[in-house]
């Protein structure tokens, strides 16, 4: 997203709003990707030698869940507000800080529900909406191998 410095008017908020496709910004990762495009919305605003942008990231962004695998498909609103010396410069390009910003606002492991029982370890089944029934029919002696190895010693 660049924005053109000589055509911003001093100390006059103009309105700027541009849509990216979100493969442009390369902030998809395995467990996370931005479905459609990212919606940069906000004014700047030109003062000497320093522009000041504020404004709105709006995107869809899918996750899956850290502990039982589902994908969630979350809405984002995020406010940002960014600084630049705009010193001898004729245009500013905002992308990476905008990109910056979508990976940060990122938690570092996600999880559909703070309650999430996650996959048995076992069979897989998920927890949240079935119940497992493999830790039953396991034998409660899960050291029974390792105790008959030492009593052949």
């Amino acid at each position: 997203m660049i924005i053109q410095v000589l055509q911003l008017k001093d100390s006059t908020p103009t309105p700027i709003e541009e849509i990216l496709p979100a493969g442009t910004l390369d902030i998809d990762a395995v467990d996370m990707h931005y479905v459609g495009e990212v919606t940069v919305r906000g004014n700047a605003e030109k003062n000497l030698n320093t522009l000041v942008f504020r404004g709105h990231i709006y995107c869809t962004r899918e996750q899956t869940c850290a502990r039982c695998l589902k994908k969630v498909v979350n809405n984002i609103d995020e406010s940002v507000d960014y600084a630049y010396d705009i010193k001898g410069l004729k245009e500013i390009d905002l992308s990476d800080d905008i990109r910056d910003s979508l990976i940060l606002d990122q938690p570092e492991r996600f999880l559909c529900d703070s309650e999430c029982k996650g996959l048995c370890p076992h069979c897989g089944i998920d927890l949240n909406t079935s119940k497992c029934h493999c830790r039953e029919t396991r034998k409660a002696d899960s050291f029974k191998n390792l105790k008959k190895w030492f009593s052949n010693t």
